[in-house]
């Protein structure tokens, strides 16, 4: 789900997220009107929120299961998996794989329908990503 003009969003861009837009938990807030996002922009966010489902369902059994026996702080895991995740690699690789899959596969159209569980894996920790070839690019 994407919200458009939203405060949230407007609160959390600044220095430290250069976007006009920011996740949370599997919603999109974006600053700006829904008039003047491109359908790329759009197909952009919707494979964000894509990415935090996977994580957010991969990780739900596990940590509630976590959560009952051993601490049930863990149980919250679900929640931050997909930024743990990001952050993990965005520190150490300076380059994550979420913005890589979002950024070469937003100009396809029919990328959901083509698209695998968990696309993002195979880029996933490398150390470097190949360019990104746009239908732009001349």
């Amino acid at each position: 789900m994407i919200m458009y003009d939203s405060k949230i969003a407007r609160l959390f861009t600044g220095r430290l997220n250069p976007y006009d837009y920011v996740t949370l938990m599997g919603v999109t807030f974006t600053t700006v009107s829904h008039t003047d996002k491109s359908i790329w922009d759009v197909m952009e966010t919707q494979i964000h929120c894509r990415q935090y489902a996977e994580c957010f369902w991969v990780t739900l059994l596990p940590s509630v299961l976590l959560g009952l026996f051993v601490w049930w702080g863990l149980a919250l895991l679900p929640l931050f998996a997909y930024y743990i995740l990001y952050w993990a690699e965005m520190l150490k690789l300076g380059h994550s794989a979420f913005n890589f899959e979002a950024e070469k596969e937003c100009e396809e159209v029919c990328y959901f329908v083509m698209r695998k569980r968990f696309a993002w894996r195979k880029w996933y920790w490398k150390k470097e990503l190949p360019p990104i070839k746009s239908i732009w690019d001349l």
